[in-house]
């Protein structure tokens, strides 16, 4: 795969070293030092903010990435295009914070009464929101022009690194809680800053005005793309924040503090693909500039085997261990159970056939992803509200595995239907063989006396039962060239 390998195994190495980190803030610091419902505060604020984000973004990123081939001249400027984005979400983030306003009522009352420490942080969404625009606008900028470990990097370990110094400064008493959330929100909006001044480093900071030809030529298919795919991939995310969001407001912010712990482990699985999917959107994007079906197709293939093989590594890994998480978050997490469960498996899924979305969206036939998108929100939505009501933390996790499953099944049959592309290949039958057979050992094991033991041996043994018969199955041969390079780097063959 070239840059995409290259790109994709670097951000995969960064990604996992932040998720070290936030492991380390989540499951140990977050649940030693503050109440479920501070965790509730601090991750469903954010969770509200990204939200925000995605609608007032009006889909600049996705602009970006798609459009970005057209617009590449480096001398020129790549023709204004970073300036227009910029000023597009700017108008749009305008536009939004005007609607926040009018319904601010309505939304504290929505808070008010089960999450009261939400309500009372409640307008610290605002810039928060204007900087994960920013952050989404320069990450995908990077992304277009190859360069991902450095967003990587700020976006996934130095962030979490200065949420680690907060919490314990929060945890010495240095700070009070008032000034822990402020420390907090201001090291978010830290992130952009950081892609700006490396932006500026590559001597990409390209923001002067310019609507030459390309702009001409191009405004009408940037506007109408723009203008329906501002929920294109932002319905995924919001998917996996209204859960939370909604929790906090109809059950309270301790149940959402519960939640957002879990979630954040089932988060692991999807890591790689993240680290993946930076660099194969703008390769999707370029297969479709010259038309190259061909290799696209070959592209699916292999995301897809691969990300099966990771996807189902992690989640069962999680789920083994399911005991001995809650042994190391305490037993009043033990609902998260059921979110370890629903929500990996939607993970799984969607990581599976994720390219699909990629594919539809950087297509001709974006306008279907724009309606699928727009059932998912309000499917999701609506399931989530009544089984929320009667299953409470459980309800939100199924509702958001129907909606996932659901949707990656009409996204599944479209790209067939329209461009004869499917991922479905015989590796994937090993794969699940694979799994099958290390999960069935590994809960074979007996429970040992202390989580630090029956981590390492249960984790252990099913690690070696997947990855031993993952190679001699050779179900990727990506993953086995992989493997082989990085052993030859290790003993010093060339």
């Amino acid at each position: 795969m070239g840059v995409v390998q290259r790109e994709s195994i670097q951000s995969t190495i960064v990604s996992y070293g932040g998720a070290a980190l936030g492991f380390v803030n989540q499951l140990l610091l977050f649940t030693q030092f503050l109440t479920k419902d501070e965790i509730g505060l601090a991750n469903v604020i954010i969770l509200i903010a990204i939200t925000y984000a995605q609608f007032s973004g009006l889909g600049a990123g996705n602009v970006i990435l798609r459009f970005f081939p057209f617009f590449r001249q480096s001398e020129s400027g790549h023709n204004g295009l970073l300036f227009g984005m910029v000023a597009l979400v700017t108008a749009g983030f305008g536009l939004f914070t005007a609607l926040f306003f009018l319904f601010h009522g309505q939304i504290v009352a929505y808070f008010g009464a089960k999450a009261p420490l939400l309500t009372s942080y409640i307008n610290y969404v605002i810039p928060l929101a204007y900087c994960w625009i920013l952050l989404n606008v320069f990450d995908s900028y990077l992304r277009s022009l190859f360069k991902t470990v450095v967003s990587t990097f700020v976006r996934e370990v130095l962030k979490r690194l200065a949420i680690t110094i907060v919490v314990g400064l929060y945890a010495l008493s240095w700070v009070s809680f008032e000034e822990f959330v402020l420390l907090y929100i201001a090291l978010h909006c830290a992130q952009p800053l950081l892609l700006i001044g490396y932006t500026w480093y590559l001597g990409e900071l390209k923001i002067t005005p310019q609507f030459g030809r390309v702009w001409q030529r191009m405004y009408k298919r940037v506007l109408m793309y723009g203008g329906v795919s501002f929920l294109a991939f932002s319905a995924a995310q919001i998917i996996g924040y209204i859960d939370s969001i909604m929790l906090a407001g109809m059950v309270g912010e301790g149940e959402a503090g519960v939640y957002t712990i879990s979630l954040y482990v089932t988060s692991l699985i999807v890591i790689p693909w993240r680290a993946l999917s930076k660099v194969t959107s703008a390769q999707v994007a370029e297969y479709w500039k010259r038309k190259n079906l061909v290799e696209l197709g070959i592209l699916y293939k292999k995301t897809s085997v691969i990300n099966l093989v990771v996807a189902s590594f992690c989640f069962l890994g999680i789920w083994i261990n399911r005991e001995n998480i809650i042994a190391i978050i305490g037993e009043e997490f033990r609902e998260g159970v059921w979110v370890l469960l629903f929500t990996g498996l939607g993970r799984v899924i969607s990581m599976w056939v994720g390219l699909n979305s990629f594919i539809l969206n950087l297509s001709r036939k974006y306008l279907y992803d724009f309606w699928i998108n727009i059932f998912m929100i309000v499917f999701g939505v609506a399931s989530n509200f009544f089984l929320i009501k009667t299953y409470g933390i459980k309800g939100a996790t199924m509702a958001t595995l129907l909606t996932l499953s659901i949707v990656n099944v009409v996204r599944l049959l479209l790209v067939w239907k329209f461009f004869r592309l499917q991922p479905f290949s015989w590796a994937m039958i090993k794969c699940f063989v694979i799994a099958g057979i290390a999960y069935g050992v590994s809960e074979l094991v007996p429970t040992l006396s202390h989580y630090l033991l029956d981590i390492p041996v249960r984790s252990g043994l099913f690690s070696v039962i997947f990855v031993g018969l993952l190679l001699g199955l050779k179900v990727s041969p990506d993953i086995n060239a992989f493997v082989e390079k990085t052993f030859n780097r290790i003993v010093g063959k060339s």
